[in-house]
């Protein structure tokens, strides 16, 4: 990141450090959310599910009325 910092301040002037700095933020936000996603996806798979003592039923919501 240091490398990227300094070429885009050079290019941009103090603009490149805040597109630096902002593209940093998307990436890390796209991989935390491709990770949690991959994550719960995983855990509800059978042979991890069984691992996990998640439920791998989908519960439906019940309506007393």
């Amino acid at each position: 990141m240091p490398r990227t910092l300094h070429r885009s301040i050079a290019q941009l002037g103090p603009l490149g450090s805040v597109f630096t700095l902002l593209s940093w933020i998307i990436v890390i936000c796209i991989a935390t959310s491709a990770a949690i996603a991959s994550g719960y996806a995983l855990a509800h798979e059978q042979p991890l599910a069984r691992l996990l003592g998640t439920d791998t039923q989908s519960e439906e919501p019940t309506q007393d009325a």
